[in-house]
């Protein structure tokens, strides 16, 4: 006998329907033509082919980022392709709302991406005292798109990231600072000055006022987690000359310098004076012109990123040289603010990403969650962190790619929160090529001893009208409730297969669309089929459907 968990939803959910039922974007009634009549007719969520489900983490606990009072996790969609991209329920906003710790974006049925035309397009997440985040994704297929973003707490900070901050320094006169300030990491991996004179303002070119805020953000180039919490990420959109490419970066250093005022007004514009900026780069870093370790003497490029556009936009080349005492320095001059890179650059020959096909043994399983992390095969740098999600049955594709740049693959193979894993023996995986059409095998096979599958239904209704019944295909997230281990598993037209779920534990279903985030708690017991309701309001079936 199925099991009913009834929840009462005054969510906008409903709303979705309607969109993706219609295929528009606005708001429409629909005529209930069984309002007279004891027949219940069904609406099947499947105008979505293309879904990217995105998670989002504490970078030095772990956990999902969870919103609290005064501390809301805000998400804007910019970059070429921006217009593309709508919330899972098929609503474009300004503004998105991750909840518990996530988002699901969709693509607007009439956006189909291809090899020639890829959707490209960047996430920018802010949350007060974090770091503001961006990550570019760039998708050449349909399909089910899996996205983790790291977010630093400017307070707690994971290993591998730096963060300095200076409070009610320099003085300012029209805008103009009165003398130097200087902020610089413990051991002078980076050092800003920011000269007497320089006048600064904010994105309406109004002065900043009184005094300075700043904070100086390094990202270690050997620490995994630094580099995965950089803007934009390793793999992504460069501007040069006026010429967009996508391209794989090097990096030398990387940095962010945010500057306020005490009224916490963002500086956008520098004028009269340049920032000076001194850097150290890392013994060992590679430098893809010469194919060995940067030197002295060698060239190297600066780019700023752009959060509003979503790209590394070049600034200058210059020389490194030596700062006396042997060490590899560059001294520099900055007109720009905000997010800065030091580093050489391959230009991406394609746009695909790697594709991948699932076999083996893990269960039971309907769908596929994959963890592991790709390096350049050069210099074993890190370039991401890769999750792979979708239904078992079809292939698996990446949101971003590296193109002609060599790399591999070390899957994961002792995460506690996803217990199918890939098979040892092709870890680490080679991939000279993304631009090559080969299909990668992937045999995997599961972590523990026993397990079991459910099926899972959800299904909507309308509290005062049941002669519609909704079957979304949203995705869903499941974690023992012991744990804060959350793993991807897909929802089709309301129908969930689910593999590795243990009988006597308890576990959490949930899901998100438009804002709100939806859960179940659930003891597994000899039931093999579980049910789960969404009521909605007399109010969102009268004013959306119609129907009432």
């Amino acid at each position: 006998m199925n099991r009913y968990i009834k929840y009462f939803i005054t969510a906008l959910f409903s709303l979705t329907i309607v969109a993706l039922y219609l295929n528009i974007n606005s708001c429409k009634k629909i005529e209930n033509p069984n309002s007279d009549k004891n027949i219940k007719d069904t609406i099947t969520y499947d105008l979505i082919k293309t879904r990217i489900f995105i998670q989002y983490i504490d970078a030095n606990t772990g956990n999902n980022l969870q919103v609290t009072d005064g501390r809301e996790l805000t998400v804007a969609i910019v970059g070429k392709s921006g217009e593309a991209v709508c919330d899972i329920i098929g609503l474009q906003n300004d503004t998105y709302y991750p909840q518990n710790g996530f988002l699901t974006l969709a693509l607007l049925p009439e956006f189909s991406p291809g090899s020639s035309s890829p959707i490209t397009f960047t996430i920018v997440s802010k949350m007060y005292n974090f770091v503001t985040s961006t990550k570019e994704v760039s998708l050449t297929r349909e399909g089910d798109y899996l996205v983790k973003i790291y977010m630093i707490n400017k307070e707690d900070p994971p290993e591998g990231v730096i963060v300095e901050r200076m409070f009610t320094v320099g003085n300012l006169y029209n805008g103009a600072l009165h003398s130097d300030v200087t902020i610089s990491t413990p051991y002078n991996e980076v050092s800003v000055t920011i000269p007497a004179g320089t006048k600064l303002t904010d994105v309406n070119n109004v002065d900043l006022q009184r005094s300075l805020n700043l904070t100086l953000v390094y990202y270690n180039i050997n620490n995994d987690r630094a580099m995965s919490c950089i803007n934009g990420g390793i793999a992504g959109t460069t501007m040069k000359n006026s010429i967009r490419n996508q391209a794989v970066i090097f990096p030398a250093c990387v940095f962010d310098l945010e500057i306020t005022d005490v009224d916490m007004t963002v500086a956008h514009n520098i004028f009269n004076k340049e920032l000076q900026i001194e850097i150290i780069v890392p013994e060992g870093t590679y430098n893809p012109r010469t194919g060995a370790d940067f030197k002295i003497n060698d060239d190297i490029e600066i780019y700023n990123y752009k959060p509003d556009t979503g790209m590394w936009v070049y600034n200058k080349s210059m020389v490194i040289s030596d700062n006396g005492s042997g060490v590899l320095s560059i001294l520099s001059q900055s007109s720009e603010l905000y997010s800065f890179t030091f580093c050489n650059t391959r230009v991406n020959s394609c746009s695909d990403g790697s594709v991948f096909s699932i076999s083996g043994d893990c269960q039971d399983c309907g769908s596929v969650q994959i963890d592991g992390v790709i390096r350049k095969q050069a210099d074993d740098s890190f370039v991401s962190e890769v999750s792979l999600a979708g239904p078992r049955a079809n292939e698996i594709n990446m949101p971003f790619t590296t193109a002609g740049t060599p790399v591999y693959i070390n899957w994961d193979q002792a995460n506690e929160c996803n217990t199918c894993i890939v098979n040892p023996a092709i870890s680490p995986m080679i991939i000279d090529n993304m631009c090559s059409p080969q299909v990668q095998q992937l045999p995997l096979s599961s972590t523990l001893p026993v397990s079991y599958f459910i099926d899972a239904v959800i299904t909507g209704q309308c509290e005062s009208d049941t002669n519609y019944v909704i079957f979304p295909s949203l995705g869903l997230w499941v974690r023992p409730v012991e744990t804060q281990c959350w793993r991807w598993v897909g929802m089709e037209d309301g129908k969930s297969l689910i593999c590795n779920i243990i009988h006597g534990e308890t576990y959490i279903f949930g899901t998100y669309f438009n804002g709100t985030w939806q859960e179940w708690e659930v003891i597994i017991d000899e039931e093999s089929d579980y049910s789960f309701k969404l009521i909605f309001s007399g109010a969102d079936c009268n004013e959306i459907f119609g129907i009432l």
